[in-house]
């Protein structure tokens, strides 16, 4: 299977958001041993602190059995130390998924 890369939401046609969502209700309605992110490591890059966004990924990729990594401002100075295709270039080899 090809991986696709998601950078925008426009990236995606009204079949593909369609197909998220049925999948995203498929896999809230099985039981809660359901762990697809079971061995795999999920990066959240921030360019600037967050609250929710931050919390509800973190949770969602515990519940889903992954690990999360948070890169928040302090960690990674985007732009000044690294450039940001020097940091995703990095990462991606580290990680299965960046946010």
């Amino acid at each position: 299977m090809k991986v696709r890369h998601l950078l925008s939401i426009t990236d995606l046609s009204p079949e593909d958001i369609g197909s998220i969502i049925v999948r995203a209700n498929d896999i809230r309605e099985q039981e809660p041993t359901n762990t697809p992110l079971s061995g795999k490591s999920v990066a959240l890059l921030f360019e600037k602190p967050s609250l929710r966004t931050r919390s509800s990924f973190e949770l969602a990729i515990h519940k889903l059995g992954g690990h999360c990594l948070y890169l928040g401002p302090s960690e990674v100075s985007l732009g000044t130390r690294e450039t940001v295709a020097d940091v995703t270039k990095v990462l991606s080899r580290y990680v299965d998924c960046l946010v």
